[in-house]
This record gives structure tokens, sequence and C-alpha cells, in this order.
């Protein structure tokens, strides 16, 4: 029951941090998230006092997560599901307010590039952040497709979470590069462009590093789209 509730909440955590049709709105709580990992803070130039208070906050958004999903443990696993549901929008106002508190921390240049490394880490799954669709146009029409793309997205990879563990890493891969070109194809060519900038300096993240250390998010880690 433990590792199930476990499985449950990372798939819950995951769907807030990269929703490509409400991330934005979530306040880019992915972003929060990658700020926990010391290649990120390197690449941002973290100073110790800027790390000092950014660890104070993530005791305290990880406490209230805590709180928040305190006895769904013990549901069983169907109600595990709902309870997880009633709950994402408690969820996603937290993560808007742990991601104010951490945007004081950081200054213009820091948060400019936090936001290029999210893009990279994210993906497709960016284009339907609030900044993001804004920054290229985004049509009601592309917004439409983009979030039954993801819609889409998020029945195929529940259903490979619920499957066979076999082969499971390398069917999360491949269903995340399809539904990634899928969602570039959406994009007109000056769209495409523009949003290849945004990505700022090719950062490569070292994920195995991340599950090593950086803090209980860093563990708490799924194929994410």
């Amino acid at each position: 029951m433990k590792q199930v509730f476990a499985l449950a909440v990372a798939a819950l955590t995951l769907a807030i941090f990269v929703d490509a049709a409400q991330a934005q709105r979530r306040g880019r709580g992915f972003g929060r998230s990658l700020i926990g990992i010391e290649q990120v803070r390197k690449e941002l130039k973290i100073t110790d006092d800027q790390q000092a208070k950014l660890e104070e906050i993530q005791k305290k958004q990880t406490a209230a997560r805590r709180e928040l999903f305190s006895g769904i443990r013990d549901l069983p696993r169907e109600e595990q599901r709902a309870k997880f549901t009633e709950l994402r929008g408690k969820s996603e106002e937290l993560n808007k307010k742990f991601t104010a508190q951490t945007n004081k921390v950081l200054n213009a240049d820091q948060k400019k590039r936090l936001q290029e490394i999210t893009i990279q880490v994210r993906g497709g799954s960016a284009l339907s952040s609030g900044d993001v669709a804004k920054a290229l146009g985004l049509s009601d029409e592309q917004t439409k497709k983009l979030t039954a793309i993801h819609a889409e997205y998020r029945t195929k990879s529940r259903e490979l979470f619920q499957g066979d563990r076999e082969g499971r890493r390398e069917k999360f891969a491949a269903l995340r590069k399809e539904t990634d070109e899928t969602r570039l194809a959406v994009l007109n060519a000056d769209q495409k462009e523009k949003f290849g900038k945004m990505k700022g300096k090719k950062f490569e993240l070292d994920r195995s590093a991340g599950r090593r250390g950086g803090g209980n998010q860093n563990r708490r880690r799924r194929p994410d789209a």
C-alpha cells in the first residue's frame, strides 16, 4: 500500500509540475523543483545566502504538501485517485505560493536562465505555459489542439504507468518523443524558431544526479511530458 501511495503521489506531483495545459497557471512548479538540483543551482550561480533562503522555502513547502496529503495512504487505491483529484486545486495554490517566494530570492538573470532550462527540460509541454504561449502568440485554435494532445498523452501515460513494468521507461521516452513532435507540429515556422530561441544556451541536465540527491522532489520522479 505504501508503494502504491508513493507512486500515486509522484504521479500527481508530476502532473501538477508539467501539465501542459495548466502548468503556467500553477506557477511554473517544475521550475521550482529544478532549482533543488545542484547542477541547476551552479548554472544559476546561486549564492550561499540565496541557497539558505531556498532551502527554507523548500522545507516549508514539503511540510505543507505533507499536511495536504496526510491520511490518503490509508485509503483504497480508487479513493486515493479521487482524493488526489479533489486536492489538485489546493496543490496548485501551494505551488503558486512557494514559486512566488522562490522568484523573490532570484535576480532577473537567474529567473530568465531558470525559465530557459525549464523549457528545455519540459520540451513540448512548455508550449502551453502561460508566458510561453503568450510570447509565441498562440491562437485559440492552437491552444485547443495542444490541450487535446496533452489529454491524449496523459491517458496513454496513465495506461503505461498502470501496465507491465517491463520496458516502461523506454515506452515513456518513446511516448514523450512522439507527443513532443505532435505538439511542435501545431506551431508555424516563425513560432518554431522563436520557441527554439527561448530555450537559450543548451543545458544538459544530469537526471541521475537529480535522483542521487537534491531534496525530496528530485527523488519523486516519473517520466514527464
